[in-house]
């Protein structure tokens, strides 16, 4: 039995499931995980199967135990694995590795998708898509990310992103 087919997505993940396919192969993914250094010799589970863990089989990996983790990879992939093997995979170079496929595919689709119609050109020379977010931090860090005064808490932050989707060359 192939990979693809021991390996069962549900509902809406198979979309991201499909857009992660066209962008890298497993063969590309297995290159990421070894360059990362999350593998490092064969084992049971491959790196495409532990990215559809952490990423598709709707299972909150931060709060899940390790028994129900494996219990998910083991329905969805036929595959046992321990709980300690499991819980090795699960640090630092796992988060590099994660980071890394997931920047590789914001890259990948932000180029290949950002096009706009041309139609556009005569009425705008500038896209720029903001957005912004605020939360509050505890007091101790006041020196650090000070609030805006008033009566609002002692400390705070608030993140800015600015996106130009599309310019006008000078």
């Amino acid at each position: 039995m192939t990979e693809e087919k021991k390996l069962k997505l549900d509902g809406n993940i198979k979309l991201f499931a499909e857009e992660l396919k066209l962008c890298f192969s497993k063969d590309d993914i297995e290159e990421v995980a070894r360059d990362t250094g999350f593998v490092k010799r064969k084992s049971k589970t491959c790196a495409w199967e532990f990215v559809c863990l952490c990423c598709f089989m709707d299972v909150d990996v931060a709060n899940n135990t390790l028994i129900t983790l494996c219990a998910k990879l083991s329905k969805k992939t036929a595959i046992l694995v321990s709980n300690q093997a499991l819980d090795q995979r699960l640090n630092e170079r796992c988060v590099k590795f994660l980071k890394n496929i997931f920047e590789k595919l914001l890259r990948q689709t932000t180029t290949n998708n950002t096009s706009i119609p041309n139609m556009w050109d005569e009425y705008f020379k500038r896209i720029r898509i903001l957005d912004a977010t605020a939360f509050q931090v505890p007091e101790s860090y006041k020196n650090i990310y000070p609030g805006s005064g008033g009566c609002s808490q002692a400390s705070g932050v608030k993140i800015q992103l600015e996106y130009e989707l599309k310019s006008v060359p000078l």
